[in-house]
């Protein structure tokens, strides 16, 4: 996977991802697509420039590990790792597709390396924090959105909306369990322009 570093390289790359996902999801049929287009800045910041993942060997013990918490716009992770080389790209017009390893959530099953089928919101700021397989590693930054979309990663990202970070099992989580990971938890708060 080729690492983008100019600003111009990067913003051809979201570009060309969002032109993916509205390709996706009217070949589906249905589909969400505020969330995804409004994140494809950011899945291409993270493929292309920080996660450390190699799609030759998805599986790495040495990989960032990402956990897609609202799984609803996974349509913006599929095209990323289409586009990094994890699976052809024209495989992204089965989403949503009987029998397909794209579907409207991510699954763990059949795609390395999604790490966990998700979709409450929530779920994955929980996962990349308590799960023993993702926590020990040595950061976890969060991405929060003012206004909804959440892409989480115990080394990687996270982005839950508003009402998530302040009420239920992340804001428990956050005040029972932060002190935890006070030096490797950041949790920068950024509007999505896009809405989700």
């Amino acid at each position: 996977m080729k690492k983008l570093t100019s600003i111009k390289d990067l913003k051809l790359m979201s570009n060309t991802i969002r032109q993916d996902i509205i390709k996706m999801l009217v070949k589906a049929g249905s589909g969400h697509s505020a969330g995804p287009l409004g994140m494809a800045d950011v899945f291409t910041a993270l493929y292309f420039n920080i996660l450390n993942q190699n799609p030759k060997n998805p599986l790495s013990d040495k990989r960032d590990r990402l956990i897609l918490s609202n799984g609803h716009i996974c349509p913006v992770r599929y095209a990323a790792m289409a586009r990094a080389g994890y699976f052809p790209v024209k495989e992204l017009l089965t989403l949503r597709k009987y029998r397909s390893r794209l579907q409207g959530h991510p699954s763990s099953r059949n795609l390395p390396p999604m790490e966990a089928a998700t979709g409450s919101l929530g779920q994955g700021v929980f996962s990349a924090t308590v799960s023993e397989s993702v926590s020990a590693l040595s950061s976890i930054t969060a991405l929060l959105d003012a206004v909804g979309s959440f892409a989480d990663s115990a080394s990687g990202t996270a982005t839950p909306n508003s009402s998530v970070v302040f009420n239920g099992a992340v804001a428990e989580l956050a005040m029972s369990e932060g002190y935890r990971y006070s030096d490797r938890l950041q949790v920068p708060l950024f509007k999505n322009a896009w809405g989700t």
